[in-house]
């Protein structure tokens, strides 16, 4: 499944473009605005959304963390023969799968040589390179990240920094040399917080048959100006003609963040765990008029039994326009699981919009100003 990126419009680092993929399955094209967002999910599905429900929101990319899947290994879903796309019942999807949750990054006993420690449902495995590998080519999706020795100890030392080069340099020829030819496969860009290590790393995955690149900025223990400058060394070595992922940005400061720096695909967490929260977003890109200043409007209090207002005025998803604020707090005070479904329709409504606006305004040469308005509306900076 040959995959094309096109950077239309860029700006310093700023840009915008269209990331496709032709496939062999009745959708044969597909195709992703870019910036933009890859769904959420758990255990391979949209949390709290049947695929009916989630094909109303306007992401047409999934995220799926394969240590999710693991309860066994290998995991019983492998041996679908069709594939992943048949197997979850989103064919008309760009799906990319990774071995760990792009949202957080658990602390494992160790990573060794030969495997990476993963927490599952089923308890801690050992995954090694041929495991990742078997897993894949069964599963047959768009697109898969690289199997990495990802450093999440806060202050690593050099060698250990070291260490998580070699061994993800190492994995990434494996996979290279055995994957299918149809999956396109994005390498992790590693090296902790050592400026020579996030070089070397990236000069290396460069040389490589890669379709594109992840930022891993999760495990940081620094100020944001040092995280900047730490992803810019990496940044500074990828070719333009390829996507680029980021993982550690979820907030919409963090998204406009990685998007000044360069940054293409993002995960959609955010949404989710404001669902979780009985939560709905709120916010506004580029409307310096409009909103309360804050991010989130909390559902759960009191003041909401009366209001028959949507969610949020003029948002056009399914529960602003068929439910109220005082229902959707009924049903959380009842615990009906619609409440979470709700919130979720919403919230991944709201946050593909939130995207939408940033690409209209890169196409229009109004981000650098919108994103400032932003920031100091909703973050006072």
């Amino acid at each position: 499944m040959p995959l094309h990126f096109e950077v239309e419009k860029e700006e310093e680092r700023i840009r915008q473009g269209i990331l496709s993929i032709n496939t062999s399955r009745a959708v044969s094209d597909l195709q992703v605005d870019t910036p933009n967002c890859l769904m959420y999910s758990h255990r391979g599905t949209t949390p709290h959304l049947t695929p009916d429900v989630v094909r109303s929101v306007p992401i047409r990319g999934i995220q799926v963390a394969l240590c999710q899947l693991f309860d066994e290994f290998p995991p019983l879903s492998a041996t679908f023969e069709p594939g992943i796309h048949k197997y979850l019942n989103l064919e008309d999807y760009l799906i990319f799968v990774d071995m760990l949750d792009p949202s957080e990054l658990e602390e494992t006993p160790f990573n060794g040589e030969k495997y990476i420690s993963v927490k599952t449902y089923g308890g801690m495995r050992k995954i090694t390179p041929e495991d990742y590998l078997r897993t894949i080519n069964a599963y047959k999706p768009d697109i898969a990240a690289a199997l990495a020795d990802i450093v999440v100890d806060k202050n690593p030392t050099a060698k250990r920094a070291r260490k998580s080069v070699d061994r993800s340099l190492r994995w990434l020829d494996a996979i290279i040399a055995q994957k299918q030819e149809s999956i396109n496969l994005f390498g992790v860009l590693v090296g902790s917080q050592y400026d020579r290590e996030r070089q070397r790393c990236a000069e290396e995955v460069v040389k490589r048959d890669v379709d594109g690149y992840i930022l891993e900025a999760r495990s940081f223990d620094v100020s944001n100006e040092e995280k900047e400058r730490l992803l810019k060394i990496s940044l500074d070595h990828l070719p333009r003609d390829k996507p680029r992922v980021g993982y550690g940005f979820s907030a919409p400061d963090d998204i406009l963040t990685g998007i000044t720096l360069g940054i293409d695909l993002f995960d959609s967490s955010f949404p989710y765990h404001a669902t979780q929260k009985g939560l709905a977003l709120i916010f506004e890109f580029g409307n310096q008029d409009a909103g309360s200043g804050d991010l989130t409007y909390d559902l759960n209090d009191p003041k909401n039994k009366s209001d028959q207002q949507p969610l949020l005025e003029g948002c056009r998803c399914f529960a602003c326009q068929n439910h109220s604020r005082c229902y959707t707090h009924h049903l959380i005070n009842t615990h009906e699981m619609l409440a979470s479904i709700l919130l979720m329709v919403h919230n991944c409504h709201h946050y593909s919009r939130f995207f939408q606006q940033i690409r209209e305004s890169i196409g229009n040469g109004t981000f650098k100003q919108k994103k400032a308005n932003f920031l100091q509306i909703y973050y006072n900076l």
